[in-house]
């Protein structure tokens, strides 16, 4: 069954309201969240993936769900050949848009699902997929999906996942199908790929205790009606004394957190208190 958050329009109705505020951060990272929130994502983000990837010039790199060209234009300023695809035609026109005032003659955007990339196999070196594939929640649709990132990518070539994780079964949120990390290595494993490495982005000690008190008070007040999504839009929209002490303390909790995230990622033990991953795979011939 397919959630709201597979469908095209809902992810058109993002890029309008927030494709071209804060880079684009409000649609693609956490949807409507401040600045300074946003920030902290990307900064985790962009460090998982310069830590793990090499980009050399000319080789040839599919970014997945790439919403409004956050990695394509980061991966283009170093060399590569860069196309980024996604399904919302809305993401691909502000991105094209964006990339016609930076002039990068090596980045390109093409509307398609992940489930139905059409080129040849084998072509691509580097399969760059950040938090896109948790957002597939129709698993026959997931499963296709995998299928055709695998078959895209060249003999002993690069497949780069960014997704969040749980460590056991639960219930999925609406926009995002939880996976363990064993079903992560399972599919791309039943696919022929290898894993060569699994790391943690973050732990956020402080800022998830500031959300899951935000949370606790939003059921409290809300005992009947919660919704993830509603539940979001209060948090981050709202102009209150409340909204202003949440914000203080978050950026207070994200201060502490970043020395915790930059050490405590190296630390294979550690894994399962992170709420992201890494899953780096090579395609095996």
């Amino acid at each position: 069954m397919l959630s709201q958050c597979d469908s095209k329009e809902y992810w058109d109705a993002r890029a309008k309201e927030f494709g071209k505020s804060f880079e684009g951060w409000k649609a693609t990272l956490v949807v409507g969240a401040e600045k300074y929130y946003n920030e902290y994502v990307n900064f985790l983000q962009k460090r998982a993936v310069l830590t793990v990837l090499k980009i050399k010039k000319g080789i040839k790199i599919l970014d997945v769900g790439c919403g409004v060209g956050r990695w394509v234009f980061m991966f283009a300023e170093r060399g590569a050949d860069v196309i980024g695809v996604d399904f919302s035609k809305e993401m691909i026109r502000i991105a094209k848009e964006k990339n016609k005032k930076r002039g990068y003659k090596n980045a390109h955007f093409l509307v398609c699902s992940v489930s139905h990339i059409p080129f040849r196999d084998a072509f691509f070196d580097i399969i760059n997929s950040v938090t896109t594939l948790q957002h597939v929640t129709d698993q026959g649709v997931f499963t296709n999906s995998v299928k055709d990132i695998v078959r895209v990518c060249k003999n002993m070539g690069t497949i780069f996942l960014l997704e969040l994780v749980t460590w056991k079964r639960k219930k999925s949120l609406p926009h995002v199908y939880l996976r363990t990390s064993k079903e992560w290595v399972k599919i791309f494993s039943d696919n022929k790929c290898q894993l060569v490495l699994q790391k943690a982005v973050e732990f956020a000690f402080f800022r998830r205790l500031i959300s899951n008190l935000a949370y606790g008070y939003y059921r409290i007040t809300h005992p009947t009606s919660y919704d993830s999504e509603i539940f979001s839009r209060v948090l981050f929209y709202q102009k209150s004394s409340l909204r202003g002490l949440y914000d203080a303390c978050m950026k207070t909790a994200i201060f502490l957190s970043k020395p915790f995230d930059r050490y405590l990622s190296e630390f294979r033990f550690l894994r399962i208190f992170s709420e992201s991953r890494v899953f780096l795979f090579r395609k095996m011939r």
